[in-house]
C-alpha cells in the first residue's frame, strides 16, 4: 500500500493476543522504519500510533511480513477519547500518552524547564521497539509530552542512556548544548542486522525540543557482549568526563574523555548480581578525627 504522509501519526490496529508480524515502511526503495507489531484489523484491543512527521509530504509504501490485510487511519494527535481518564492510569506518575515506557533517560534542566526522556515503545503495551520519548516539566510534578525524540536507525533500536549540559562547548556544538548519550541496539531489526550495541550521541542546540544524531557516532565503539546504557558526569578529582558503562555478565567499565566524543577505557569492574544501568557520582564524606 503506497500513501503519501500528510498527518503525522498513522494509528494501525492492535490485538495483544495476535501473532507478531513486521509493519515495513519504505520511501523510494529504502528502508526508513519497521516496528514488531501485533496487528489485527477486525478485533483491535489497542491503537498504536507511529509518529511519522519527520516524512511529511513524501511517498511511503506500507507491507507486513507475514502478509495480511491491513488498514490504517491518519491522525494530527494521539486522539484518544479516553486519554487520562482510563479507569486502571496512574495519578501521580508521568505516563505514556500511548503505549509502553520504562527506564527515565537523558535527565536535565536547560533554563527553568526539566526534560525527561525514556524508553518508548508506540506499538504494544508491552516492552520492544525501542525509542526515546520526552516530556517536559517546570516543577518535577506535572509533566506534558513531548513529540518522540530519537527513533530506531540502521545501528538500532534505541536504549537507555543519559544526558549531560556541555557548559564550554567541547564537543563542538556551542557552550550549553546538551549532550545526549544512548545505546544503538543493533541486532534488533532488519535495519541494523548483524551489528553490534554501541555507544552513541545526540545533541540539541535549542533548548532540548529536538535531538539531532551525531554524524560520527558511534562515540564509542563495541567493547564486549551487548555492552550498553552510558551513564556520563564530570568527574573534579581527575579533570575529565567520566562515562559509567554495562559490559556484559557483572561487569562494568569506566571510561574518559576530554570532549565527549573520543573516550578511552580507564577500568573495568565486576559488581556481583548486578547488572545494567549503571551511574556513577561522587560521595561527600566529612571524616571525623581518628576515621
Amino acid at each position: 500500500m503506497k500513501i503519501t504522509v500528510t498527518h503525522p501519526y498513522l494509528v494501525f490496529p492492535v490485538n495483544n493476543a495476535k501473532a507478531m508480524k513486521k509493519l515495513l515502511f519504505t520511501i523510494g526503495g529504502e528502508l526508513v522504519y519497521e516496528a514488531d507489531v501485533r496487528l489485527d484489523t477486525h478485533n483491535p484491543d489497542f491503537y498504536a500510533y507511529f509518529d511519522v512527521s519527520r516524512f511529511m509530504g513524501q511517498r511511503m509504501e506500507l507491507t507486513v511480513e507475514p502478509e495480511m490485510a491491513m488498514s490504517f487511519r491518519e491522525a494530527d494527535s494521539i486522539d484518544r477519547i479516553d486519554l487520562y481518564r482510563e479507569p486502571f492510569r496512574p495519578l501521580y506518575h508521568f505516563t505514556e500518552k500511548n503505549g509502553w515506557h520504562n527506564d527515565p533517560n537523558g535527565l536535565v534542566k536547560i533554563g527553568d524547564t526539566y526534560h525527561m526522556f525514556y524508553q518508548q515503545n508506540p506499538a504494544s503495551p508491552q516492552w520492544g521497539n525501542m525509542h526515546w520519548g520526552h516530556a517536559t516539566s517546570h516543577d518535577m510534578i506535572h509533566w506534558t509530552q513531548q513529540p518522540t525524540a530519537l527513533f530506531p536507525d540502521e545501528m538500532g533500536t534505541m536504549f537507555s542512556g543519559s544526558g549531560i549540559i556541555d557548559e564550554e562547548g567541547r564537543a563542538g556544538f556551542g557552550a550549553g548544548a546538551a549532550l545526549f548519550f544512548y545505546t544503538a541496539a543493533g541486532c534488533n531489526s532488519r535495519r541494523s542486522a548483524g551489528q553490534p550495541f554501541t555507544q552513541c550521541l545526540a545533541y540539541s542546540t535549542d533548548g532540548g525540543k529536538t535531538l539531532t544524531k551525531y554524524e560520527g557516532n558511534p562515540v564509542i565503539p563495541h567493547i564486549a557482549g551487548d555492552n550498553r546504557d552510558p551513564k556520563v558526569i564530570w568527574c573534579e578529582e581527575l579533570g575529565k568526563f567520566v562515562c559509567a558503562l554495562y559490559l556484559e555478565g557483572n561487569t562494568f567499565g569506566l571510561l574518559t574523555s576530554d570532549n565527549f566524543l573520543d573516550w578511552n577505557l580507564i577500568q573495568k569492574l565486576d559488581i556481583p548480581g548486578d547488572a545494567e544501568c549503571p551511574d556513577f557520582y561522587p560521595l561527600n564524606v566529612e571524616n571525623e578525627p581518628g576515621v
